[in-house]
């Protein structure tokens, strides 16, 4: 794969939520998707860039300048994030940065493993995963949370060659509190990270509370809808 492809940020057109995958395969998008890159394809500056567009202060930000779609949904157009306010890492202090990018990688980790475990599970069950409908033996897979740093992941299928064997219900009872615990640290990720781009853009006490209302209150409308 040309080098040119690899390290890069991949945005879809249209989201319930701004919503930035970290893509360090080389992998190609359609039509219905927008790309970021690096000149330098720095990981670290791609890290801190995926985390500021994930973060809850950068989709407050959006939401008052994007492009609404029905009720619930944005238009992430180049024209919206384009004017997005990202500051600079030059202009953050050296620590606050290294802790933003270490905690971008551990939140990215973290969904990896998680991916596989599932993957894995779903392959001893017999059930197809995404990748397996895929044309082409190395599919490409991206991991998505809620505001979440996302990975694109490349893996051989190999599920037609396994022998398939039930999970009994002790496999089936480890896995889904394994899963659990998982997106429970990420989650605690998560937040410590929202913490970390609020200190980085220099927010004080009453306008993170702004931003964390609103978006509370988006979610609970979302569930009712």
């Amino acid at each position: 794969m040309p080098r040119e492809y690899e390290g890069k940020i991949i945005y879809p057109n249209m989201a319930k939520e701004f919503i930035a995958y970290l893509d360090t395969q080389g992998f190609f998008t359609n039509q219905k998707c927008f790309i970021l890159t690096d000149k330098c394809k720095d990981k670290n500056r791609l890290l801190y860039l995926t985390a500021v567009l994930n973060s809850k202060m950068n989709f407050w930000y959006f939401k008052h300048i994007g492009a609404t779609l029905g009720a619930n949904g944005y238009e992430m157009s180049k024209i919206f994030v384009e004017r997005l306010p990202v500051i600079e890492t030059h202009k953050i202090d050296s620590k606050l940065l290294q802790e933003i990018e270490f905690t971008a990688e551990q939140i990215l980790e973290s969904k990896t493993q998680s991916y596989n475990t599932q993957n894995s599970a779903d392959s001893m069950q017999g059930k197809s995963h995404p990748r397996d409908n895929l044309p082409c033996g190395n599919g490409a897979v991206a991991l998505m949370g809620s505001r979440g740093i996302v990975k694109g992941e490349k893996g051989e299928n190999k599920s037609e060659n396994l022998p398939l064997a039930p999970l009994t219900k002790a496999d089936e009872t480890i896995h889904f509190e394994k899963n659990k615990k998982q997106d429970c640290d990420t989650k605690t990720l998560e937040s410590h990270l929202n913490s970390l781009i609020y200190q980085a853009y220099g927010l004080n006490e009453k306008e993170i509370n702004l931003i964390e209302s609103e978006l509370s209150t988006r979610e609970r409308e979302n569930r009712n809808n």
